[in-house]
């Protein structure tokens, strides 16, 4: 038996050393945001809703109350998960929300190979550590069964997740925790609804230009790569940058995870040169597509792609050599 275990894989100290470090790193970033001022953070909803719940009051009423300046587009599960950090202090809680989320990701991640570190460069973990996102903490559960449960957090996302590596025990904890947010809030499946309703930027990415070249994904439905962009494309979500290491799952070699972060880097530099964003959150996501499209979704397609079209090369050079008639 090797260090990495029975079957070739990363040990779980392997994992565990990813996941510290990981943790770490986004941990000091998310400080270091607190005290550059910088307070805009989506975990404040989960956080005002966490402190709702523990009151016995409504979350969704709570943090339209509290005069965020969105409404709580979480399920019910989401707010649980991350419920204990509504005990702290908000601005202790956004950096213990990185650190746990970043553990989770890394964690999870190593299990893809020793390549997976390449991902610590990528810029989608610095945006999710600052701006108080668990995306990076969905992409960890879906390679770690146990904690499945945490997909329900992000269920747009964490479907996707779950089509790409179905697990009966991911998906019996999703089941326990869901039937535990309503035993705890009845009401919450309608205000939920009510709330993503009036969600104008909540869209397929099938929606936005180009983004039907994504199901060409289902040429490779049969592997976990190719079941994730397709569900990924079809299923309504926010486009932002912070919600992409979810396709960081795609890469299945040190040469796929570099293009990725490659990619997350160009987005972050087109992003960055952009006009003023726009203080309508619809029109801000959709500016912002052609950059991510262009950036992430077509290195990740051409990552799922790869299969398919290597062993074709071979026969398209040859034709491209023969003499012309």
């Amino acid at each position: 038996m090797t260090a990495s275990g029975h079957d070739g894989g990363p040990s779980g100290r392997q994992c565990l050393l990813m996941g510290v470090a990981s943790a770490l790193v986004m941990g000091g970033i998310a400080a270091w945001s607190r005290s550059g001022g910088w307070f805009v953070s989506d975990f404040d909803q989960l956080w005002i809703a966490g402190r709702s719940l523990l009151a016995r009051e409504d979350p969704y009423a709570g943090v339209l109350a509290s005069g965020n300046q969105y409404p709580l587009y979480y399920p019910l599960p989401g707010v649980l998960v991350t419920l204990p950090l509504a005990l702290l202090p908000l601005g202790l809680a956004r950096t213990v929300l990185a650190v746990c989320t970043a553990f989770v990701a890394g964690y999870g991640l190593r299990r893809l190979g020793r390549w997976a570190w390449l991902a610590l460069l990528a810029p989608v973990w610095w945006a999710a550590a600052i701006q108080g996102q668990i995306a990076p903490a969905l992409a960890g559960a879906a390679l770690v069964p146990t904690l499945g449960f945490v997909l329900a957090a992000k269920p747009t996302i964490g479907l996707a997740l779950w089509i790409s590596r179905p697990s009966l025990r991911a998906a019996v904890s999703v089941a326990a925790i869901l039937v535990i947010s309503v035993v705890v809030w009845p009401e919450w499946p309608l205000a939920w609804l009510r709330t993503i309703q009036d969600a104008p930027h909540i869209r397929a990415p099938v929606q936005r230009p180009g983004g039907v070249l994504l199901l060409l994904a289902l040429l490779r439905w049969r592997s976990p790569e190719g079941r994730l962009l397709a569900a990924w494309a079809i299923i309504p979500r926010t486009e932002s940058l912070y919600d992409m290491l979810p396709l960081f799952l795609l890469a299945d070699s040190a040469a796929s995870m570099g293009l990725l972060v490659v990619g997350t880097i160009l987005a972050l530099l087109g992003l960055s040169l952009m006009p003023p964003p726009s203080p309508d959150l619809a029109v801000r996501l959709t500016a912002n597509w052609p950059v991510l499209f262009g950036c992430v979704y077509l290195p990740a397609l051409l990552i799922v792609l790869r299969p398919v079209i290597e062993p074709r090369l071979p026969r398209l050079r040859a034709r491209a050599a023969e003499p012309v008639a």
